[in-house]
């Protein structure tokens, strides 16, 4: 029975192992099939400048400290990328620049015009202002490993999902259950090809950066689960927790969103740390440095992402001081409050035009700065009539400062306001997910995905897998619980289409609950069953 048990395990992991490789090629080709290789994506001013940036470093010299060259940014914008009234070139507009985004072989001859051109060394260099840096080092590796083309970012990114597979799955082989989580993940990425489909221009292709709270889930995963199991540090794992939070901080080095997943695995670790000092049995036996050794995985982590992000800001031109070498998220708090609520818009920015948008934020920050009379941000400037305003392209670090001022004072002047905005974000959320107007949550682009789930939870309910997660479903909850509560943290800042690894962890906790639902109502029909005959079969003897 043992042997029969074990072989079950065995064929049931193998077939997992078949299903996941099968599922990677099958997204792969599926992006290919829908163009996602030959396109580029919004938004217009951070595709530009990092790409003006990679294609700098690709000259000799190459352009250091994260600095664009002034002869290969003009390139760019002499060719359909000019955003601002001071840069040569035609300012397309949103159609035009749909059309050049969407045009593959059009974008690979700019970036070669831009790869070939004479640099002008008197010519001051540019920067990437307000967004991530790392998005230039993932342009410039990318034209690296695969040639000087648009397609090389599509690639790249599966080369990312494959490695990242890869150590997963050396890692957790013989779990049927952990296996069958990654089914899911890659199950989800064919849907995310849809999803990035149907939105258009604004997502276009998996590579674009705003999707990348997806892809990251996979090393975070991996980090989580070694939690979980309190794994011992072998040397295989622990060269796996390393490339994996390389990758992880390579990632959140092109989207700041991530952050939400530091947060939680950092919490994660603080719970098991807090449990393990709390008990009292074995205290005097073991060192301090003995009972937090489980948490191993998350200090690796911890270590690696903030040593790499310091490096980043390290690598930096001094041109970067005023900047914050990321993304502006004080910004993105403040359209989300003014966005969700009546009242706070009234209270902060009154009958202004575009009280939803970038603009509003800018109105409320030079309307409070008024209200204050408080000049002294190196950004703010007194117009001739007296009235401050306010110029973000000084220092976009401090005008990041001023929002955060801002909304803080605004919670703690209205907590109530501020909670209220929690169900219309809600709601807002969910309606940015399932699109009626872009189809995103069409039966069309669900169909393959469920199928390939569907396949993978009945591989693993025959081998035995949930019967094995069942003995472990009181900690399994917590751990659910705790990646849905911090899921959550984007859409609370600022609901929107592009909250990817949020709607990856709840979509994959119904692929979890769904088949073990399932399990648990055939059980209970077989239980069922099994006691009805047994009271037949008494009922016979009796007579």
């Amino acid at each position: 029975m043992v042997v029969a048990k074990d072989r079950l395990h065995s064929f049931g992991c193998i077939g997992l192992l078949i299903l996941i490789g099968c599922t990677l090629y099958l997204d792969l080709f599926h992006g290919l099939s829908l163009g996602q290789d030959r396109i580029g994506y919004h938004p217009i001013y951070r595709v530009r400048q990092s790409l003006a940036v990679a294609v700098s470093r690709l000259h000799d010299p190459p352009a250091g400290g994260y600095l664009a060259y002034r002869s290969v940014l003009n390139v760019l914008t002499e060719n359909g990328f000019a955003i601002f009234d001071d840069e040569p070139g035609q300012q397309l507009g949103p159609q035009g620049w749909e059309a050049l985004l969407n045009d593959g072989p059009r974008l690979d001859r700019i970036i070669r015009e831009a790869k070939d051109v004479a640099i002008d060394a008197a010519a001051p260099p540019d920067i990437i202002r307000a967004n991530e840096l790392g998005l230039a080092d993932y342009m410039y590796v990318s034209f690296r490993l695969f040639g000087d083309k648009i397609s090389s970012f599509y690639y790249f990114f599966f080369l990312l999902v494959a490695v990242t597979c890869l150590l997963y799955v050396l890692q957790f082989r013989d779990n049927l259950f952990l296996l069958f989580l990654l089914v899911i993940f890659l199950g989800e990425l064919y849907f995310l090809e849809n999803y990035a489909h149907s939105y258009g221009v604004q997502q276009n292709t998996v590579s674009n950066s705003r999707l990348f709270s997806g892809l990251s889930l996979v090393p975070a995963l991996h980090i989580l689960l070694l939690l979980w199991q309190r794994q011992p540090p072998g040397p295989f794992t622990v060269a796996a927790v390393i490339v994996q939070s390389l990758i992880f901080a390579f990632l959140l080095s092109c989207r700041t969103e991530l952050v939400w997943q530091v947060a939680m695995i950092a919490a994660v670790g603080c719970g098991i740390g807090l449990s393990v000092l709390l008990r009292q049995r074995d205290q005097e036996r073991r060192s301090l440095i003995g009972r937090l050794a489980p948490l191993w995985p998350a200090a690796i982590f911890l270590v690696v992402v903030f040593a790499y992000s310091a490096a980043v800001s390290m690598i930096a031109d001094q041109r970067y001081a005023m900047e914050p070498k990321a993304h502006i998220v004080w910004h993105e708090f403040m359209i989300g409050l003014l966005r969700s609520s009546n009242e706070l818009r009234r209270e902060y920015i009154g009958d202004a035009p575009h009280g939803k948008s970038d603009k509003g934020v800018y109105a409320a920050v030079m309307r409070d700065l008024n209200a204050r009379n408080d000049s002294s941000s190196p950004i703010a400037r007194r117009l001739d009539d007296g009235q401050l305003t306010i110029e973000p392209m000084r220092g976009w670090a401090e005008y990041d400062r001023l929002v955060r001022s801002l909304v803080l004072r605004i919670v703690r002047d209205h907590p109530v306001a501020v909670l209220e905005t929690v169900p219309a974000k809600i709601k807002e959320q969910i309606f940015w997910y399932d699109n009626p107007i872009r189809h995103s949550m069409s039966w069309e682009n669900l169909r393959v995905p469920i199928i390939l789930i569907a396949a993978g939870a009945l591989i693993c309910m025959g081998a035995g897998g949930f019967t094995d997660g069942a003995a472990m479903a009181g900690s399994a909850t917590g751990v659910i619980a705790i990646v849905l509560l911090f899921a959550t943290a984007t859409p609370m800042i600022e609901p929107s289409e592009f909250s990817i690894g949020t709607l990856f962890c709840y979509l994959g906790v119904v692929a979890i609950l769904v088949p073990y639902a399932m399990m648990l109502l055939i059980r209970a029909v077989i239980t069922l069953k099994s006691n009805t005959e047994g009271v037949s079969s008494n009922d016979e003897s009796v007579r």
